[in-house]
């Protein structure tokens, strides 16, 4: 049985030129026996096309349901195509913060008046009438579908290696790496806002603990680049005061918000990432 989908592909060109609507490719979509001319808006800040698809619910094909399993939390495969869709016939040249999705799609009227920039929407092309196939794309989307399947796995895998704050032993990794590691900068940053409160209120060390800890790191710092505190006053101070204060070492996730040049040091230093 053939349905037709209830939303458009939508497609979006940032052009200079109002005077004729882009070349747009519609090889995907068409056969050589049949062309198709879709509708084109100019909505004053570039070109909107839309084409209704004729096509069949994708939830129900098992070749493309067995991507949703597991994934009820997610887009829609309805959704998903719609994205695809516009990534893909703009070669990813459309609007980044644009999300249609079946429950949500922004749509230009002709007349209207857009009022980012105060022009009046017209259109420059009409549709045909003629409904695009969809099984003209489906080979191509399969692929999107594998690629995001992909991307997921390898996403989950660096979540593994990546810092957490919470572990049932008390112990954040990347803390535990930064210590092993001498730094030519950011020494007074590390020892007050990572390191003392570290020691002192995660770890729960004593003191003297928490002291010997901070100076060994330290004394491997200076032996990279002088430091320019004395660094037993420093870790002295550093430790009463996140034990007066009761503080928490900075989150990974807010550390690149407060200190992003520590951050990316860090991150390419433990996890040899870029």
């Amino acid at each position: 049985m053939t349905s037709f989908t209830p939303t458009h592909v939508k497609k979006y060109f940032s052009l200079d030129s109002q005077s004729c609507p882009p070349d747009f490719n519609l090889d995907g979509l068409q056969s050589k026996r049949k062309k198709i001319s879709a509708r084109v808006l100019w909505t004053g800040n570039g070109y909107h096309i839309y084409l209704p698809i004729k096509a069949f619910v994708l939830e129900e094909e098992e070749v493309f349901a067995k991507f949703q399993h597991g994934n009820s939390n997610g887009p829609s495969l309805s959704t998903k195509f719609m994205r695809f869709a516009e990534a893909f016939f703009t070669n990813k040249k459309h609007d980044p913060q644009h999300r249609p999705s079946v429950n949500s799609c922004l749509l230009r009227v002709p007349g209207s008046y857009n009022s980012r920039n105060g022009h009046q929407v017209r259109a420059v092309q009409q549709w045909d009438g003629k409904k695009a196939a969809i099984q003209y794309m489906l080979r191509n989307f399969r692929r999107y579908l594998i690629q995001e399947k992909l991307d997921e796995v390898n996403e989950q895998s660096k979540k593994k290696n990546r810092p957490s704050n919470n572990t049932s032993s008390n112990i954040i990794r990347w803390i535990e790496s930064l210590v092993q590691i001498p730094f030519h900068d950011y020494r007074k940053y590390c020892s007050w806002r990572i390191l003392a409160p570290y020691f002192a209120n995660v770890r729960k060390f004593s003191d003297e603990s928490s002291y010997r800890e901070i100076i060994s790191w330290l004394e491997r710092c200076n032996r990279t680049k002088k430091l320019s505190f004395n660094p037993k006053q420093k870790a002295r101070y550093d430790i009463q005061n996140a034990r007066r204060i009761g503080y928490y070492p900075i989150g990974w996730n807010t550390l690149k918000t407060d200190n992003i040049y520590l951050y990316h040091h860090l991150k390419t230093r433990i996890y040899g990432e870029n």
